[in-house]
């Protein structure tokens, strides 16, 4: 069975500024494999768990983020200092 689970960050759209759309996370995510294992939307520590669990050491983290520049780097900053607990 091949693992590549994928950590997708749950976004919600903030008014425009500026003539740009705006997104923010809502603090859920969820954990995704073609192996089937899907958590669904839940909060993003129990999401980071979950991936941090069925992960293959010394696997690469796939974040799926649809955002500003600014939000990703947030995020990824945020998603990779948890994982460090590995």
């Amino acid at each position: 069975m091949i693992h590549q689970p994928h950590l997708i960050a749950e976004l919600r759209d903030r008014p425009p500024e500026d003539g740009w759309s705006c997104h923010e996370t809502t603090g859920r995510a969820c954990t995704v494999c073609p192996c089937g294992l899907s958590t669904g939307f839940i909060e993003t520590s129990a999401a980071i768990d979950a991936y941090r669990d069925h992960c293959p050491t010394g696997q690469k983290i796939h974040v799926h983020i649809t955002a500003g520049v600014k939000d990703v780097e947030a995020i990824t900053r945020n998603v990779a200092g948890r994982l460090q607990g590995r």
